[in-house]
């Protein structure tokens, strides 16, 4: 699943081709239709980026442990990929077993903080 907010034009449009690519790429391999795209309307607590999240759910027939390490493949594939990814997150109430979720970019003030604080020498 796909996660996203309408909320921010740029991040919804990312996701929406997103799931369109994973889609495509499901079909070609012979496997059903993935990348199902859902809402996930913001709070307080927005994540910036795109974040791989695994359910903690224990309903799964895949153990926790075996779906971090799914999740942490998934991520391994996305930077091969050339896909830039926030994180790795987990929650009780994921909707899938694993989720892509898709942030906005981070606000232009804090990738300026970030990229001057890694630039400087101890």
């Amino acid at each position: 699943m796909i996660l996203s907010s309408p909320q921010d034009p740029e991040a919804w449009s990312y996701a929406v081709e997103f799931a369109d690519e994973l889609r495509k790429c499901a079909i070609s391999g012979g496997f059903a239709p993935a990348g199902h795209l859902g809402t996930s309307y913001w709070s307080s607590n927005v994540k910036f980026g795109v974040w791989v999240r695994f359910s903690k759910n224990p309903n799964w027939d895949v153990s926790e442990t075996n779906r971090k390490r799914m999740a942490i493949s998934l991520i391994k594939a996305l930077k091969d990929a050339e896909v830039k990814i926030a994180g790795l997150s987990t929650r009780e109430d994921a909707s899938g077993f694993i989720d892509i979720y898709i942030g906005p970019r981070f606000p232009p003030h804090s990738e300026e903080s970030a990229s001057a604080s890694e630039n400087k020498r101890p």
